[in-house]
């Protein structure tokens, strides 16, 4: 059999229409290719075996005409005069039309040369017309219908011989829609094995950029509908956990100017690299170095019943993937157990599944571990121990394991910077200190997410409100120190009589900070600091109260700082 695709785009490349043509050679069929001429490619040659037709089109004026084709004759007038000129030189038995636009010329196709008409959908074109921006402005209100689109899809796809889609959601849609029943198959977007098996140019030297970094890798197109921006937003709040962290975005597209503003106001020009357009046989070296891949689409009527290529190329790689919950991606990782869905749109609830897959890497070398579940149980009991001493027996009777391996697993989340240890102040004191750190975490905002806290409202009433306040002024003052170039030595203090301060920094003098998330400052909080008083070294030093009130000031000799005035506090 003869067969004649069309496609309004200049081929190669275009990985799903040349592995249906290559499928198609493979079963002994003479497959031709009609396509657009952007630039100079030949007007006829042989690619792969494949015949390939080219007409000469501006891209940007192809573009423009395709946006008018319901309104304007031109689409469809210039595609009819490309196939009579083919039409003169070949005959064909069939006419295989890539997506939905080109449909337009079925009448033309059946009413001429009275061929049959295969009509394969990429996407679900109505609703992906519809969520484009511009649709919403007022000339395209006026000019260009958005319900026109689904009026044409009934009607063409009413007359083709048979239906090709992506996914088994997009059938039952085109189902729906159509007025009597015919053929429909679904063909999914999987790459072909063997060119993902030699898809790695570049290897060496896309390993040597990234090596030692914890990657995440986005493939595809830079549009409005792909939910960049999310992962972009979700990057700057997972770096606070994960500074190793790197964004690796390989693909173009019209909002990649956006991006990378948006990248530059996060301060993210270090974090998030943008690689542009690949070719097919780059794509394997850049998922061969990612530890996780993402589709983080926008969910819409398009996603939902979409396939797309990237998401069989991750996991023919074995790369645990990050999605939204767009219908026909979700129903895939989820069966095959590959993965995480992240149900909203927001980078607060994306990044946590960043830490997930993060720590799940690093766990993986660890040989005792072979439930991630108990591992995962672990970190959330530590959530629930913020600013409290480490208890290994504690945490091990409660996880189910040794403390041996408690200690190990405390190891890996300090090295992975999950989480830190504030040391006793000793000096001075002997024996009466107790020895046991206490454990941090180095983002709060972690530690909410760990303990199901979603909103200020909810953290307001929590058990673990001062604890958590505790947390973050720890790190502010540790992060403080870092940026002025001062030696990290700070310490807390506990002694066996329960005599407590949180905070012990030195500098020419100690300084003993007891910290409070009380919003109202009350004299009985320097009470804490009376056992100092037998210490003649002590009575030299600086004593201070940091609440979660908002005004700073001096009572009784004592510094009494609010946390929104914690950057000009010296320690």
């Amino acid at each position: 059999m003869k067969i004649l695709m069309l496609l309004d785009n200049q081929f190669p490349p275009d990985i799903r229409v040349e592995k249906e043509a290559k499928s198609l050679l493979n079963e002994g069929h003479e497959v031709a290719i009609l396509s657009y001429n952007y630039k100079s490619a030949k007007p006829e040659e042989i690619v792969n075996g494949i015949r390939v037709f080219r007409f000469p089109v501006n891209k940007q004026v192809s573009k423009k005409i395709l946006g008018f084709s319901l309104q304007l004759p031109f689409y469809r007038l210039i595609w009819q005069r490309a196939i009579r000129e083919v039409v003169k030189k070949y005959n064909f038995d069939v006419v295989h039309i890539h997506d939905l636009p080109l449909c337009t010329l079925i009448p033309f196709i059946k009413g001429r040369y009275h061929l049959p008409v295969i009509a394969d959908m990429h996407e679900n074109f109505p609703f992906l017309v519809a969520e484009q921006p511009y649709m919403n402005s007022l000339f395209a209100r006026i000019f260009l219908s958005k319900g026109k689109w689904f009026r044409k899809e009934k009607e063409w796809l009413g007359r083709a011989d048979s239906i090709i889609c992506v996914a088994e959601e997009m059938r039952s849609r085109i189902e729906s829609v159509i007025e009597f029943p015919k053929p429909i198959v679904v063909v999914p977007n999987t790459p072909e094995m063997n060119e993902l098996k030699t898809s790695m140019a570049n290897a060496s030297l896309i390993s040597e950029r990234f090596s030692g970094k914890f990657n995440i890798l986005y493939i595809g197109g830079l549009d409005s509908t792909r939910g960049i921006e999310i992962l972009i937003k979700a990057s700057e709040i997972a770096l606070k956990t994960i500074p190793a962290l790197r964004i690796i975005i390989v693909g173009d597209g019209k909002i990649l100017p956006e991006l990378k503003q948006l990248s530059l106001s996060l301060h993210l020009e270090n974090s998030v690299f943008f690689e542009g357009f690949k070719p097919q046989d780059e794509v394997g070296s850049y998922i061969s170095i990612s530890d996780v891949c993402v589709i983080p689409h926008r969910k819409s009527p398009q996603t939902d019943n979409s396939s797309p290529n990237k998401l069989f190329q991750y996991l023919y790689f074995k790369k645990p993937v990050i999605s939204s919950d767009c219908n026909s991606i979700e129903k895939i990782i989820l069966n095959e157990k590959c993965g995480l869905i992240f149900h909203d749109i927001s980078p607060e609830e994306f990044y946590p599944f960043y830490l997930e897959t993060y720590v799940q890497r690093d766990v993986r070398e660890i040989q005792n571990v072979r439930d991630l579940n108990t591992f995962t149980n672990f970190v959330r009991l530590c959530a629930g121990r913020t600013g409290q001493l480490i208890d290994y027996s504690s945490l091990a009777k409660d996880t189910g394991v040794s403390v041996g391996t408690i200690k190990g697993w405390i190891s890996i989340l300090e090295a992975g910077y999950i989480i830190f240890q504030l040391y006793p102040y000793y000096k001075n004191y002997g024996k009466r200190v107790i020895k046991s750190p206490k454990i941090y975490f180095t983002d709060p905002g972690l530690v909410s997410y760990l303990l199901g806290i979603k909103s200020a409202e909810q953290l307001k009433t929590h058990y673990l409100k001062g604890a958590l306040f505790e947390n973050l002024i720890v790190l502010e003052l540790l992060k403080q120190r870092f940026n002025n170039g001062v030696a990290q030595d700070i310490w807390f203090f506990r002694d066996s009589n329960h005599n407590e301060v949180d905070v012990v920094a030195e500098n020419e003098l100690l300084q003993w900070m007891e910290i409070k998330s009380a919003r109202t400052f009350s004299p009985d909080i320097i009470t804490t600091f009376r056992f100092l008083d037998k210490n003649e070294e002590a009575g030299k030093d600086n004593k201070s109260i940091i609440y979660g009130g908002d005004d700073t000031f001096i009572y009784k000799g004592f510094k009494i700082v609010s946390w929104r005035d914690l950057r000009k506090f010296e320690t």
